[in-house]
């Protein structure tokens, strides 16, 4: 997987988290999230169960089916060394996952800079790109008409 996007899977995850701590309107630290994987668990004298991932990872996976374990493996733990969450105290299965303010943080300077882009694009496009196609096309006409006037003599 690529650094780019791991950083914009990064950014999802952040963003993710920080919604739904606004949705329940609590405060970070308060509200812990389930990013652990499927896994057998086989207990004395029982059968094996299969734990399925956890509610959140199951969410964010939607939006990304085609990334594997390893690579959300990978990304959490990018997470974690930067500290933008952090893991409750013997939990190390991604079962109890808290934003920090750093990761509260990014979340909300992506999530201001997704409008800016969308502006900058919708400038872009509904501006300067039929400005240039009408110079072309001024042009384009302006050399046509030259070319066969002169010719016409």
């Amino acid at each position: 997987m690529s650094d780019n996007k791991t950083e914009k899977i990064i950014d999802n995850i952040l963003c993710f988290m920080k919604q739904e701590i606004e949705k329940v309107g609590a405060q970070p630290e308060t509200v812990s999230f389930d990013f652990s994987f499927s896994r057998n668990e086989k207990y004395f004298n029982g059968k094996e169960e299969i734990i399925p991932d956890g509610e959140d990872l199951q969410t964010l996976k939607k939006h990304y089916p085609k990334v594997k374990n390893d690579s959300w493996d990978k990304v959490l733990k990018l997470c974690l060394t930067h500290q933008y969450i952090d893991e409750a105290p013997c939990e190390s299965n991604h079962k109890k996952i808290r934003i920090t303010d750093k990761g509260m943080a990014r979340a909300v300077s992506v999530s201001k800079q997704a409008p800016f882009k969308s502006y900058l694009k919708n400038l872009l496009w509904e501006h300067t790109i039929p400005c240039i196609i009408s110079a072309i096309i001024g042009f384009l006409i302006t050399l046509f008409f030259t070319y066969f006037s002169g010719a016409c003599k």
